[in-house]
């Protein structure tokens, strides 16, 4: 927000004592880029978020103190992709649309399988829909279906974990994405 606010500011400023637009344009795209770098250069030092979409289409994400992992996603992997977005649909009871940085994106969990479950598809709306969440990678990036592979954090909840629990998935683990396979294994025992 402070940065969206400090290039506000920048871009009426110019536009203010700007002498004529083509001037004006380059004065901004410079300013802009460099409060970019220093943001970015900045945020990185902080150790706080950097999240963007690059040419590729590949959401990335540092890390994001504002949105604490609960303690039973602690089996999620730290050095992978993470991404905060925000859920426009629930698919089933494993797929959700988010939108990130203004594009959509369908996301499948990992580690879990619904099986055509209407109860799994209602638990998942529930814990997640119109929901800020957190999407960490695990080894894959993304399924046969162009499908982002994420584990889900929303409202400090382990969102794959909290539908096992409730019975509405059963476990489905598949190589190479078994950072929380155990962990998963242990909520179906």
């Amino acid at each position: 927000m402070r940065t969206i606010f400090v290039l506000s500011v920048l871009a009426i400023t110019l536009v203010a004592c700007g002498p004529n637009q083509a001037e004006h344009d380059a004065a901004v795209q410079t300013q802009v880029a460099l409060l970019m770098q220093q943001q970015a250069a900045g945020t990185a030092a902080a150790g706080q978020s950097t999240v963007g979409v690059p040419a590729d289409g590949q959401p990335t994400f540092t890390s994001d103190p504002e949105f604490p992992i609960p303690a039973d996603a602690a089996c999620a992997p730290d050095a992978t992709p993470r991404v905060v977005g925000t859920v426009e649909n629930v698919w089933d009871g494993v797929s959700i649309e988010v939108d990130i940085n203004g594009s959509d994106y369908e996301v499948r969990y990992i580690g879990i399988d619904e099986g055509g479950n209407d109860a799994a598809l209602e638990a998942n709306r529930a814990l997640v829909e119109g929901r800020q969440v957190l999407l960490i990678q695990d080894e894959t990036d993304r399924d046969e279906y162009g499908r982002l592979l994420r584990f889900v954090i929303a409202d400090g909840v382990f969102v794959n974990a909290e539908l096992l629990r409730r019975g509405a998935v059963f476990l489905s683990p598949e190589e190479p994405d078994l950072s929380c396979a155990n962990f998963f294994q242990g909520l179906t025992q």
